[in-house]
C-alpha cells in the first residue's frame, strides 16, 4: 500500500507538534500564511529548530495542503521523530505509538537517517 494512503487512516496523529527548520516554516508560510504559522505558535527547540504548539496550519480534514515534497522534513519522516538534544545532538525515534503502520514504514530507518543527518548538517 501506498505511504499516503496509510496516512489517512489515522486521521494525522503524525501531524501533532512537528519540528521545523527555517525553511520549512519559510514554505509552509508559503503553503499557508503568515498569520496561520504565527497563530499555530512556534516554539524554540534549538538553534534553529522549531517545533509548533498548536495545531499543524496546514492539516485540514483531507489531509496535508502541502505536497510531499515541500512537506517539513520531519513530516516527510515520519513515524522517526527527531528528537533534539543539547549541544546540537539529535536522537532518532521510531514512533510505534501513534502510527499504526509503523512496521511498514520501519524499512526506511537507514533512509531516514540518513536524510536527518543531512539536514542537521546543512
Amino acid at each position: 500500500m501506498e505511504n499516503t494512503l496509510l496516512c489517512t487512516e489515522c486521521g494525522g496523529r503524525c501531524c501533532s507538534q512537528p519540528l521545523l527548520n527555517d525553511s520549512d516554516i519559510r514554505r509552509m508560510i508559503s503553503a499557508t500564511s503568515n498569520q496561520a504559522v504565527a497563530m499555530a505558535g512556534l516554539h524554540k527547540e534549538a538553534q534553529g529548530w522549531y517545533r509548533i504548539t498548536g495545531a499543524c496550519p496546514a492539516l485540514t480534514d483531507l489531509g496535508c495542503i502541502m505536497s510531499e515534497p515541500e512537506r517539513p522534513l520531519a513530516c516527510r519522516l515520519y513515524p522517526f521523530q527527531i528528537i533534539m538534544m543539547p549541544e546540537g545532538k539529535y536522537m532518532v525515534l521510531l514512533d510505534v505509538n501513534q502510527c499504526p503502520h509503523w512496521r511498514e514504514f520501519g524499512e526506511d530507518y537507514e533512509k531516514a537517517l540518513e536524510a536527518v543527518r543531512d539536514a542537521i548538517t546543512a
